[in-house]
Parts: structure tokens; sequence; C-alpha cells
């Protein structure tokens, strides 16, 4: 458990809590039963200066996305500009607009006046 990284959200220094091993990514079904699974890491850490959980290494965009075009997860968008409202309230936030505007498409973060 002594892994460190660097916050997502402030930069500070992020310290793993749990580590659970490597997982296979749930939408990648396998063709056949001898086909390699695709496995993810999923470690959790804190962050020490805004506390922020966060997975100590980031699942690759291209594993979240399924190999079928049949197979589809997509979050609900409506609540994005509530969600950015929150960050950008929060007291002592360090993040910026393009901070924010990074982890979500960046619709919402740009509704709100923030530019990248």
């Amino acid at each position: 458990m002594g892994q460190s990284m660097g916050c997502l959200v402030c930069g500070e220094r992020v310290s793993q809590q749990l580590d659970v091993g490597h997982h296979p990514v749930s939408s990648h079904f396998l063709p056949k039963a001898d086909t390699p699974e695709r496995n993810v890491q999923l470690a959790l850490g804190q962050c020490d200066g805004c506390g922020t959980i966060q997975l100590m290494n980031p699942v690759p965009c291209d594993a979240l996305v399924p190999p079928y075009d049949w197979l589809f997860a997509r979050e609900p968008e409506a609540h994005l500009d509530r969600v950015v409202e929150l960050i950008m309230a929060l007291p002592g936030q360090r993040c910026r607009g393009a901070d924010v505007e990074r982890r979500y498409d960046g619709r919402a973060v740009r509704a709100q006046g923030f530019s990248s």
C-alpha cells in the first residue's frame, strides 16, 4: 500500500488506501472461453490535501468503451450543470473550470462560463 500519485483534483499527494487487485472490464465479453481478458487494477487512494477518493490507476478510456455496438451505457447529462456548480462552490477548492471540463465532456462547464 505504499503507492502514491498526484491528486486529479488539486495535485496534492494521494495515498493508496485499498487495493483489490486486477479485475476484468465488465463490458468486454469474451468471444471464446480461452480469449485473454482485459484486466484493470482497482486500487483506491485518498488525497492528503482535499480528501478526494479516487482510483490510483484511472481506467483508460478505451477500456470503458464496449467493443460491441449493441452494448452501450451513457451517463445522463442533465445533472452535470448542478455538479459543476457544487464543485465550484466548495470552500477552498482550487480547481479551475478547465480541470472540471477534463473530467466531464465539457458541455456543462462551458454552460457555466468556463473554457479550457
